[in-house]
């Protein structure tokens, strides 16, 4: 058993602090929010994750940038088909050399 139970109450005095500050400061974010649902913002605007109104970007689309690009992308994708089937071809063709070589060579022996 103690004898010396003054510090006892210490504990829970400091948990009973700590626990009133951290709710103090939960309830102060919760009442400076801005919004809580889109619907609280304006029209043209959102409530992001940070529960503030943000402005919703207006993202225009430029047809003809986009038929370019996949006239680019199409182009770039025939010449890698076009140089890789230039290295197969070669390689290829220096295999059957190769083969050949070493056919001619085990028949002169």
């Amino acid at each position: 058993m103690r004898k010396n139970k003054k510090a006892s109450g210490f504990g829970h005095w400091s948990f009973t602090v700590i626990l009133i500050i951290v709710l103090l400061w939960w309830f102060m974010g919760f009442a400076t929010r801005d919004c809580r649902k889109n619907t609280d913002c304006q029209k043209d605007s959102y409530c992001d994750y940070r529960y503030t109104c943000q402005k919703i970007p207006v993202i225009e689309k430029d047809v003809e940038s986009d038929y370019i690009s996949k006239q680019n992308a199409f182009l770039m994708a025939l010449g890698a088909a076009i140089v890789g089937g230039l290295i197969s071809y070669y390689v290829l063709k220096n295999e059957q050399k190769i083969k050949k070589d070493e056919t001619k060579g085990n028949e002169k022996k």
